[in-house]
């Protein structure tokens, strides 16, 4: 397995998601390394590109600002329904 030259200026990790700021040419080809790492093929990477100048993130919206800044804001998904639901797991012994 050869190793991909790629150096993350940002990188972020919650759970399966995560949030890296790498130059464009080198979002495939680090993809695709990544994906070659688990030999069960159980684990894939899939990419997102920012578009408009924003790209979702876990419950926000990340969006950069024509002076480089950036803004947070809150984001819901289309299919988001404003119910919480909770799960009840009984262990019998």
């Amino acid at each position: 397995m050869a190793l991909v030259e790629c150096k993350p200026k940002f990188w972020k990790w919650h759970l399966d998601d995560v949030l890296e700021l790498i130059k464009k040419r080198q979002m495939r080809n680090l993809t695709d390394h990544i994906n070659t790492i688990d030999p069960t093929g159980n684990i894939k990477f899939t990419y997102e590109e920012k578009e408009d100048k924003q790209i979702p993130f876990l419950d926000t919206l990340l969006v950069r600002r024509e002076d480089g800044s950036m803004k947070l804001l809150v984001y819901r998904k289309k299919s988001h329904t404003l119910t919480n639901t909770s799960t009840l797991v009984l262990i019998i012994l």
